[in-house]
Protein backbone atom coordinates (compact mmCIF):
# COMPACT_ATOMS: atom_id res chain seq x y z
CA UNK A 1 0.00 0.00 0.00
CA UNK A 2 1.46 3.34 -1.04
CA UNK A 3 1.53 6.45 1.13
CA UNK A 4 -1.21 8.11 -0.95
CA UNK A 5 -3.56 5.14 -0.50
CA UNK A 6 -2.76 5.09 3.20
CA UNK A 7 -3.54 8.80 3.63
CA UNK A 8 -6.47 8.81 1.20
CA UNK A 9 -7.97 5.31 1.14
CA UNK A 10 -10.11 4.44 -1.86
CA UNK A 11 -13.72 3.59 -1.11
CA UNK A 12 -16.97 3.40 -3.02
CA UNK A 13 -18.49 6.82 -3.67
CA UNK A 14 -21.88 5.50 -2.58
CA UNK A 15 -21.58 2.85 0.15
CA UNK A 16 -18.04 3.81 1.32
CA UNK A 17 -16.98 0.13 1.28
CA UNK A 18 -14.54 -1.77 -0.98
CA UNK A 19 -11.27 -0.70 -2.54
CA UNK A 20 -12.93 0.87 -5.59
CA UNK A 21 -14.71 4.15 -6.26
CA UNK A 22 -17.54 2.25 -7.92
CA UNK A 23 -18.24 -1.09 -6.28
CA UNK A 24 -20.06 -3.71 -8.32
CA UNK A 25 -22.97 -3.83 -5.86
CA UNK A 26 -23.66 -0.07 -6.09
CA UNK A 27 -23.28 -0.02 -9.89
CA UNK A 28 -25.76 -2.90 -10.17
CA UNK A 29 -28.34 -0.85 -8.20
CA UNK A 30 -28.41 1.93 -10.84
CA UNK A 31 -31.20 1.34 -13.32
CA UNK A 32 -30.48 1.10 -17.00
CA UNK A 33 -31.63 4.03 -19.10
CA UNK A 34 -34.69 3.49 -21.27
CA UNK A 35 -33.83 2.60 -24.84
CA UNK A 36 -35.59 4.93 -27.24
CA UNK A 37 -35.60 5.71 -30.93
CA UNK A 38 -33.52 8.90 -31.29
CA UNK A 39 -36.01 10.32 -33.79
CA UNK A 40 -39.48 9.80 -32.27
CA UNK A 41 -38.35 9.25 -28.62
CA UNK A 42 -40.58 6.15 -28.26
CA UNK A 43 -39.36 2.81 -26.91
CA UNK A 44 -37.02 0.92 -29.21
CA UNK A 45 -35.19 -2.36 -28.70
CA UNK A 46 -31.52 -1.62 -28.08
CA UNK A 47 -32.06 2.07 -28.95
CA UNK A 48 -32.28 1.41 -32.68
CA UNK A 49 -34.02 3.93 -34.92
CA UNK A 50 -37.42 2.62 -36.03
CA UNK A 51 -37.56 1.75 -39.72
CA UNK A 52 -40.32 4.33 -40.30
CA UNK A 53 -38.23 7.02 -38.57
CA UNK A 54 -35.07 6.52 -40.63
CA UNK A 55 -33.91 9.11 -43.13
CA UNK A 56 -30.51 9.89 -44.59
CA UNK A 57 -30.02 12.45 -41.81
CA UNK A 58 -31.00 10.42 -38.73
CA UNK A 59 -28.86 8.42 -36.37
CA UNK A 60 -29.10 4.63 -36.69
CA UNK A 61 -29.59 4.38 -32.96
CA UNK A 62 -28.90 5.89 -29.58
CA UNK A 63 -27.55 4.10 -26.52
CA UNK A 64 -27.47 5.47 -23.00
CA UNK A 65 -26.14 3.06 -20.40
CA UNK A 66 -27.54 4.16 -17.05
CA UNK A 67 -29.95 6.61 -15.51
CA UNK A 68 -28.22 9.63 -13.99
CA UNK A 69 -28.55 8.26 -10.47
CA UNK A 70 -26.75 6.62 -7.55
CA UNK A 71 -23.05 5.87 -7.76
CA UNK A 72 -22.99 6.70 -11.50
CA UNK A 73 -24.21 10.22 -10.77
CA UNK A 74 -21.68 10.57 -7.95
CA UNK A 75 -18.89 9.36 -10.22
CA UNK A 76 -19.79 11.82 -12.99
CA UNK A 77 -19.97 14.69 -10.51
CA UNK A 78 -16.56 13.72 -9.10
CA UNK A 79 -15.07 13.68 -12.58
CA UNK A 80 -16.70 16.98 -13.58
CA UNK A 81 -16.19 19.06 -10.46
CA UNK A 82 -13.40 17.36 -8.51
CA UNK A 83 -11.31 16.41 -11.57
CA UNK A 84 -11.10 12.82 -10.31
CA UNK A 85 -9.33 10.97 -13.12
CA UNK A 86 -9.07 7.72 -11.12
CA UNK A 87 -12.86 7.66 -10.94
CA UNK A 88 -13.11 8.07 -14.73
CA UNK A 89 -10.89 5.01 -15.28
CA UNK A 90 -13.20 2.88 -13.12
CA UNK A 91 -16.32 4.27 -14.78
CA UNK A 92 -14.89 3.41 -18.22
CA UNK A 93 -14.30 -0.21 -17.11
CA UNK A 94 -17.94 -0.53 -16.01
CA UNK A 95 -19.20 1.23 -19.15
CA UNK A 96 -17.23 -1.10 -21.43
CA UNK A 97 -18.83 -4.15 -19.76
CA UNK A 98 -22.30 -2.64 -20.24
CA UNK A 99 -21.84 -1.37 -23.80
CA UNK A 100 -20.67 -4.79 -24.97
CA UNK A 101 -24.05 -6.21 -23.86
CA UNK A 102 -25.73 -4.15 -26.60
CA UNK A 103 -23.83 -6.07 -29.30
CA UNK A 104 -23.61 -2.95 -31.44
CA UNK A 105 -22.24 -3.18 -34.99
CA UNK A 106 -18.44 -3.07 -35.24
CA UNK A 107 -18.64 0.20 -37.21
CA UNK A 108 -20.50 2.02 -34.40
CA UNK A 109 -19.43 5.54 -33.47
CA UNK A 110 -19.42 7.09 -30.00
CA UNK A 111 -20.41 10.76 -29.92
CA UNK A 112 -19.86 12.82 -26.75
CA UNK A 113 -22.26 15.47 -25.50
CA UNK A 114 -20.52 18.81 -26.07
CA UNK A 115 -19.88 21.49 -23.48
CA UNK A 116 -20.49 25.15 -24.07
CA UNK A 117 -17.35 27.12 -24.95
CA UNK A 118 -17.57 28.92 -21.60
CA UNK A 119 -17.69 25.71 -19.54
CA UNK A 120 -14.99 24.04 -21.62
CA UNK A 121 -12.68 27.00 -21.02
CA UNK A 122 -13.47 27.10 -17.29
CA UNK A 123 -13.15 23.35 -16.66
CA UNK A 124 -10.41 22.75 -19.22
CA UNK A 125 -11.91 19.45 -20.36
CA UNK A 126 -15.16 17.76 -21.31
CA UNK A 127 -15.77 14.66 -19.20
CA UNK A 128 -17.87 13.01 -21.91
CA UNK A 129 -14.97 13.38 -24.34
CA UNK A 130 -12.54 11.78 -21.91
CA UNK A 131 -14.91 8.90 -21.15
CA UNK A 132 -16.03 8.52 -24.78
CA UNK A 133 -12.50 8.29 -26.18
CA UNK A 134 -11.49 5.65 -23.64
CA UNK A 135 -14.66 3.61 -24.14
CA UNK A 136 -14.36 3.79 -27.95
CA UNK A 137 -10.73 2.69 -27.77
CA UNK A 138 -11.57 -0.20 -25.43
CA UNK A 139 -14.42 -1.59 -27.56
CA UNK A 140 -12.97 -0.75 -30.98
CA UNK A 141 -15.55 1.83 -32.08
CA UNK A 142 -14.83 5.05 -33.86
CA UNK A 143 -15.14 8.29 -31.95
CA UNK A 144 -16.49 11.54 -33.36
CA UNK A 145 -16.54 14.71 -31.27
CA UNK A 146 -17.66 17.11 -34.00
CA UNK A 147 -21.15 15.77 -34.72
CA UNK A 148 -23.06 17.64 -32.01
CA UNK A 149 -22.84 21.36 -31.35
CA UNK A 150 -24.00 23.11 -28.20
CA UNK A 151 -25.88 26.18 -29.38
CA UNK A 152 -26.69 27.90 -26.09
CA UNK A 153 -25.80 28.05 -22.40
CA UNK A 154 -28.08 25.97 -20.22
CA UNK A 155 -28.78 25.43 -16.55
CA UNK A 156 -26.30 22.86 -15.21
CA UNK A 157 -27.92 19.41 -15.30
CA UNK A 158 -27.11 18.91 -11.62
CA UNK A 159 -29.45 21.82 -10.79
CA UNK A 160 -32.39 20.50 -12.81
CA UNK A 161 -34.79 18.32 -10.83
CA UNK A 162 -37.15 16.61 -13.20
CA UNK A 163 -36.21 14.28 -16.04
CA UNK A 164 -38.60 16.12 -18.36
CA UNK A 165 -37.01 19.47 -17.58
CA UNK A 166 -33.61 17.96 -18.33
CA UNK A 167 -34.83 16.44 -21.56
CA UNK A 168 -36.42 19.69 -22.81
CA UNK A 169 -33.40 21.75 -21.80
CA UNK A 170 -31.12 19.22 -23.46
CA UNK A 171 -33.04 19.11 -26.76
CA UNK A 172 -33.12 22.91 -27.07
CA UNK A 173 -29.39 23.38 -26.72
CA UNK A 174 -27.97 20.73 -29.08
CA UNK A 175 -27.81 20.72 -32.82
CA UNK A 176 -26.52 18.07 -35.20
CA UNK A 177 -23.75 19.06 -37.54
CA UNK A 178 -24.39 16.91 -40.58
CA UNK A 179 -21.36 15.49 -42.26
CA UNK A 180 -20.96 15.24 -45.98
CA UNK A 181 -19.14 12.33 -47.56
CA UNK A 182 -16.52 13.19 -50.15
Amino acid sequence: MGIINFLFPVSCLSCKRSNNYLCDECVSKVQYANTICPTCKRFSFFGKTHTQCQTSETLNGLVSLWNYDGVIRKALLSIKYKFATDVSRELVKHAVVEIRKFKLPKDSTLIPIPLSRHKANWRGFNQTEILGKEIALSVGYSYLDTYLIKTMETTPQVKLNKAKSKSKEFERCLQFKFLTKH
